[in-house]
Parts: C-alpha cells; structure tokens; sequence
C-alpha cells in the first residue's frame, strides 16, 4: 500500500513539475513576442467550427494546436474530414497527442511537433489559428503566396493586418474575457 502511495504521489509530483517548465518556456516564448499557450474556451469551440465550415473532403490545419481542443471538437462535428495540427511546445504537444489518442481520431487527426512556418499549406482548405500579432504578419505573407483559391482561414482575437475578412463574428462575451471575436477569411 505504501509503494502504491509513493508511486501516485511521485506520479503527481512529476505531472506538476512537467506542466510548470511547460508554462515556463509558454511565457517565455511570450517575451519574445511569440504565442503563449493559452487554451481556446470550451463555450466558443461551436461557433469555431461553425465558422470552418468543415465538409467530409475537407483538410483542417490549426496552427499552434495546443492541447488538440479546437481539432478534436472539429473532428467530432465532421469525422470524414482530415486534420492537422501543429505544435512547437513538447509539453503541450504531449497533452494533445494523449487526448487524440483518447479520443480514437488518431487516423483522422495528426498532430506534429514542429514549428507551423516550415509547413506546407498548398493541401489546406480551412486553417485555424489563435496567435499573436506577430505570428499573424509572417503568416499573411505564407498565406497569400500558399493558399489555394477557396481556402477558409479563420482567426480568434487577432486579425490579419492587410487583407480584410469576409465575415467578423462578435461572440458576445465580456471585455473582460479572452476570445472576444472571430475574423473570418476567404481566400
């Protein structure tokens, strides 16, 4: 009983300490101007997918995927459709693996570790992103040169600064709260 004791309370210690240094280089990443993790709200993850307009031969890419909650809620709207995830953070990327897997998708939902901007976005036809300011600048450019006539691009809280978007949807949520908008993009 006592080994039993130590093992869980080892386990959690090693969680814990495990999701601090991923908060840690979350933070740092944000000094740099760079994206923190910072979880889309449940609440949203409807009008999120409702924006997608995902169909059964779609191909989702989510930029910065996180814990795989924005592609999981997508996949369980649209299952025949393919989906793609990109995360840089290993902790965070663990996490959305582990969930995926949970979940059972894992063949219809892939999520790699590896920064988004060396991705191909050519086989995309709708992308999420939830990211910063900055990643949005370099991302536009990607976008306008890789993005095939059609693709759907649909942005929380930060839009793109040049091209305008085809629909803005106000979630209703308070000032106080994060994921205030959608923009939506139609490329």
């Amino acid at each position: 009983m006592l080994i039993f004791f130590l093992f869980i309370v080892s386990f959690i210690g090693i969680l814990v300490m495990f999701l601090s240094i991923a908060y840690f280089f979350s933070f740092y990443r944000l000094l740099k101007g760079d994206a923190p993790f910072v979880p889309v709200p449940s609440s949203i993850l409807p009008e999120i997918t409702k924006a997608l307009g995902i169909s059964e031969n779609s191909v989702v890419y989510d930029l910065g995927c996180g814990d795989g909650k924005v592609l999981m809620a997508c996949a369980s709207s649209q299952p025949k459709a393919k989906y793609v995830g990109y995360e840089i953070s290993l902790a965070i990327f663990l996490l959305a693996w582990i969930r995926i897997l949970k979940m059972k998708r894992s063949r219809s939902i892939k999520v790699f570790r590896k920064n988004f901007f060396g991705a191909d976005f050519s086989k995309a036809t709708h992308i999420f992103t939830y990211l910063m300011p900055k990643q949005m600048g370099k991302l536009e450019e990607i976008f306008e040169r890789e993005l095939t006539s059609g693709t759907r691009l649909v942005t929380c809280s930060f839009p793109l600064k040049i091209k305008k978007p085809s629909d803005v949807i106000d979630l209703e949520r308070s000032e106080f709260l994060l994921v205030r908008k959608l923009y939506v993009y139609d490329f």
